[in-house]
């Protein structure tokens, strides 16, 4: 037998799930209109307040999804996991029949999505998609990174369920695609800035 390598070269993209009572208990941290300042082309986004913030990350560090974060990052990467996960901003989004979001990168270090409401028309809907782009349906999440290569894997796809929270570098190129249904998609997103420790 002979002896090779091989490499998780790419992304490091992590997916957990959370409870429904934290998804509702996150709605009301509405606050100002954003739509100005951000990709989506949705009627309705607003920033979370400062007491949605602190709730967001204690919730987080409570039921240690930030520490499976960091361990997920050491096996991908075979190197000390970042020493701290600062939330800079985040913001939520409500997404109806025609509304998407385009290709887009966004600023900091690490970015995330959690999909507070998502709606079974819409899983419905993309379970009906009769195209060739295999998972990329209606209301899917899609990620793109590197150059296509024929046989080669450079897109990742999820029709993502209530409660799903993806954390992904913020540099990784990302959209959401459109559906039609009468119904409603309410996502929050936002960046995290990195602190490491020193390599391993």
């Amino acid at each position: 037998m002979i002896n090779y390598r091989f490499y998780y070269f790419g992304p490091h993209v992590f997916h957990v799930k959370l409870d429904k009572e934290f998804c509702n208990k996150m709605l009301s941290f509405k606050g100002t209109n954003c739509k100005t300042s951000l990709a989506g082309h949705f009627e309705e986004e607003y920033y979370i307040i400062d007491e949605g913030r602190k709730y967001f990350m204690k919730h987080l560090n409570d039921k240690t999804v930030i520490e499976a974060y960091k361990q997920s990052f050491q096996h991908f990467y075979n190197e000390a996991p970042p020493d701290n996960l600062n939330l800079i901003n985040m913001w939520i989004n409500y997404m109806k029949a025609g509304d998407f979001n385009p290709s887009h990168i966004h600023s900091d270090d690490l970015s995330f999505v959690f999909f507070v409401k998502t709606d079974e028309q819409i899983l419905e809907e993309n379970k009906q998609h009769k195209g060739t782009d295999g998972a990329v349906g209606p209301g899917s999440l899609s990620f793109h990174w590197g150059e296509p290569i024929v046989g080669f894997i450079d897109t990742k796809s999820f029709v993502p369920e209530e409660g799903d929270l993806i954390i992904f570098p913020a540099k990784l190129r990302h959209m959401v695609y459109p559906f039609k249904s009468n119904a409603e998609r309410i996502t929050i997103a936002g960046n995290f800035r990195l602190e490491k420790y020193d390599t391993i």
